[in-house]
């Protein structure tokens, strides 16, 4: 049977409609829809993914959030205990240092007690340390001079009495003023140095100190950059500090650590006076 050429023209665009159909470039209403809902099938996968993600994501910070809270209150919790026991050991060392016969090794070792509560209490950045505070040991001269003018080592002169005020500022900033009184042997009334300055906390047990301004027992500004001169820096370690005991120490001058400890003085203008080396602290203050 013959196909006439319009029969043969029919087949031949059918056999070509059905290739370019496999090939994906015909697309029929069908094929059209199906690929629409394809699209729109992996378009909410995606949404829905994207969604879980996000409410994972919020999830898990919100638990990170929850535990870095919880692992700070316990940071308290531990820091709060730990300054209820050296609170106790440090009365313990005002009393030693109290005693008419000093025990020397048994002061080291409260001091080393407290000292291995330094990291937990953070001591060089306390509030605690903005009081008036008054010298009640040192191990020996040398300690003394690592915060004082070191004048008391000059023949016939002795330390008489020693104080330290920080207050002002910050947590880890704060002002300075260190008043010694000296005494010399014979008919003479005490002398009062003055160095006055700033300190600041470098780290969680260390104060750097630098002393601006120094007023002798004259009252003549005798040393300090007012002055011309240098200004002098000193670093010691807070051992520690609490209500009413501050523990310094520093290696500056020995090979062994040198110890200061102070107690909180309640009426530095009355003992001052006392001393019958009274002043005007705020006059202390101005001249920094």
């Amino acid at each position: 049977m013959r196909c006439t050429w319009l029969q043969a023209t029919c087949i031949s665009l059918g056999v070509l409609r059905i290739s370019l159909l496999s090939k994906g470039f015909i697309v029929t209403g069908t094929s059209r829809l199906m690929r629409h809902r394809a699209s729109a099938i992996s378009e909410q996968r995606d949404r829905c993914a994207t969604l879980t993600m996000g409410a994972a994501g919020k999830k898990r910070k919100k638990m990170e959030k929850d535990a870095l809270k919880y692992a700070n209150g316990i940071n308290k919790n531990v820091a709060r205990e730990t300054q209820k026991e050296a609170d106790v050991i440090a009365e313990r060392l005002l009393k030693t240092c109290a005693e008419p016969k000093r025990d020397l090794t048994k002061i080291a070792a409260e001091i080393a007690e407290l000292r291995s509560r330094t990291s937990a209490l953070k001591p060089a950045q306390s509030y605690e340390l903005g009081k008036d505070w008054r010298l009640v040991f040192a191990s020996d001269d040398d300690a003394i001079s690592v915060v004082g003018t070191g004048l008391h080592k000059l023949p016939l002169t002795r330390m008489q009495d020693f104080f330290m005020t920080l207050e002002g500022g910050s947590n880890t900033a704060r002002n300075i003023v260190t008043i010694e009184v000296l005494r010399v042997i014979g008919p003479f009334p005490n002398l009062r140095n003055t160095l006055s300055g700033d300190c600041k906390s470098t780290g969680a047990d260390s104060l750097n100190i630098r002393y601006t301004s120094m007023i002798d027992g004259t009252g003549k500004e005798t040393g300090g950059s007012q002055t011309g001169e240098q200004d002098r820096v000193v670093e010691v370690d807070v051992a520690f500090v609490g209500q009413g005991v501050l523990v310094l120490e520093s290696s500056a001058k020995s090979k062994k650590p040198l110890s200061l400890v102070f107690a909180k003085e309640p009426d530095l203008e009355g003992e001052l006076a006392k001393l019958r080396v009274a002043g005007d602290k705020k006059d202390d203050k101005k001249k920094k």
